[in-house]
Order: C-alpha cells, then structure tokens, then sequence
C-alpha cells in the first residue's frame, strides 16, 4: 500500500494523467477494519467495462484515445532504476525512492515469492536474468504441482525427472538468449527513460469514464506498479486483444505511435516487446507443462525472426 500512496503522489504531482486523490491510508492493521486500507476520491461515473456494450463505436475509439494518450504521458516519465516506488525516508520529501518490485509485480507465472531476488535493477539485462533465475527457482520449488499436472495429462510416458530436466534446460537457453540480445546495457536516447512508469494490469474495469464524455478517464488500481523498460508499455490491454476489438487495437497502437514524440523508437520498442512476449510465453508454457521440445521448438522460431529480437 505504501507502494501505491507513493505512486499516486508522484504521479499526481509530476504527470497529467488523471488519478485518484489519496483521501486517508492506514497500511497497518492497527484500526477498526483490522487490515491496511485506503479512502480515495470519487471519480468518474462507471468503469469502462461497464459502459462498454453501450458504447458507440466513435465513442469507444475516443476512450481508447485517450487510453492511449494516458499510455504516452507514462512514457516519458523517467527513472534510473527497474523497482517499485516507495516513500522517501528523508522526513518532509516527497520524492519517492526506486526500491525492489514489490511480489505482484512480478511479470511471468511463479515469481511472487517475495524471498527472491527483486531489485532494484540498475539494466534491462540484469532485470531479465533475475526474472528467468527467479521462474527457475520457483519451478523447482513447485516440483510436486508440476508432477500433479504431468500426470492428469497422461504423458507419464515420459519420465518426470527427464521432463523436468528439459525445463531447467529451458531457463537456461532463455538466459543465454538475453545474454546475447544487443542494447540491454543500453540507456534510451535523452529524454526518454532510461525506465519508465508502468500500470501492471490496463483492463477496463479499472478504468473510471464519464456517462457524458468518453475522453474523460481515470486509472485506477497502481498497487503493483513499477518502474520498467519503456517495452512494457507498448503492449496491447487486455480488453483489446480479441478480433472483435482488431479496428479500436489498431486505433490504439496508431495513436501511442503517433503522440509519442519519438515514433521510430517507439516502433523498436514495439518489436522488442514481440520477443519479450514469447519468453514469457516459454515460462507460461512449462507452467501448463508443455513438452520442453514443444517449448524449444518456439523460442527457435521464435528467434528466427530477427526483428523480434534486434531492435534497441
């Protein structure tokens, strides 16, 4: 919660993207409600989910606009650490500090045990190698789930120590593959990063919008924010992932490209974001237990396609 307040602070203080007052938190149990809570302002009328079906088309692709504007303003935000925003220990400021991600950060599948390495990263490179050591060390940590899952798909055919020794070997070919990419040590062009902000779940129910005007957002919901490479940002939300939404997705992509100051780079962002995909892909895959030669098969496919993996 400390976390969020923070973030919120920051983000009202520095940035235009609308968010929430914080009226009142208390992050101890020591209350009435015996739990951490916060008290913030009202704001909008609905969340966007809500007001979605009844959307016209016109107005749903000014709301996925002004998503997108709000996408923009978080890329230009900057910081010189990967981590999650915290309050500043110095009494008086409101400069927050860059410490480790906090768990629900944690981008890929069982990297929410808080006892592991979690930053704060001083390079994009170092950041990706701690995220597979820490999916490889939760894998193992979760051995006899794993087993479970085998099993009820009736592959035992295949030994479970062979099967999960193909995994590890997985985590290994997915570190030397960021070993290997060019430009993590590298710091993005001034003003730009070298980090920025990022909103860890951009879905509809945690966008507030007015009855009236659907340019008028607010974004709810950054307890798991954190600062990230610029890449994090030029995804898809989820709500615009399907075929019926294709025309407002490519609406939304056009207009990040369009007002970040930057589009080339943009564009390079964009294409290594591709590649980051599909390794996480790789460790959502040996979550569901997927063949490793299945899995081996797509980061070499994967990798073939050189613009998933060369831009900087």
């Amino acid at each position: 919660m400390q976390s969020e307040v923070a973030t919120i602070a920051w983000l009202a203080k520095n940035t235009s993207i609308p968010v929430p007052q914080v009226l009142y938190h208390d992050p101890t149990a020591q209350n009435e409600a015996h739990a951490p809570f916060m008290v913030i302002e009202k704001v909008g009328d609905m969340t966007l989910a809500t007001r979605w079906n009844t959307m016209s088309f016109d107005e749903k692709r000014i709301a996925v606009r002004a998503l997108a504007n709000i996408v923009v303003a978080l890329a230009q935000t900057q910081f010189d650490k990967i981590g999650s925003l915290y309050p500043s220990p110095t009494h008086g400021s409101d400069i927050p500090v860059i410490g480790p991600m906090l768990p629900c950060c944690a981008p890929w599948f069982f990297t929410r045990d808080a006892s592991l390495e979690a930053g704060p990263f001083r390079t994009e490179r170092e950041y990706l190698l701690a995220c597979i050591a820490r999916e490889r060390i939760s894998t193992l940590s979760h051995q006899s789930e794993l087993e479970v899952k085998w099993q009820n798909e009736d592959l035992t055919a295949i030994g479970w120590q062979s099967i999960m020794s193909g995994y590890l070997s997985t985590y290994d070919k997915l570190a030397q593959v960021v070993s290997s990419l060019p430009g993590l040590e590298q710091r993005l062009p001034h003003p730009f990063g070298p980090f920025v902000l990022s909103h860890p779940d951009l879905t509809n129910t945690n966008v507030m919008i007015s009855a009236t005007d659907p340019s008028q957002l607010t974004l709810l919901d950054w307890d798991c924010a954190s600062t990230t490479p610029l890449w994090n940002l030029t995804g898809t939300p989820e709500f615009l992932v399907s075929e019926e939404t294709s025309e407002l997705r490519t609406v939304f992509h056009a207009e990040c490209e369009a007002q970040f100051p930057d589009p080339v780079l943009w564009r390079a962002q964009s294409d290594k974001a591709c590649l980051m995909f599909w390794l996480e892909r790789a460790c959502q895959a040996i979550s569901m237990v997927v063949s490793p030669a299945t899995i081996a098969n797509m980061l070499d496919q994967v990798l073939a396609k050189q613009e998933y993996g060369t831009s900087a």
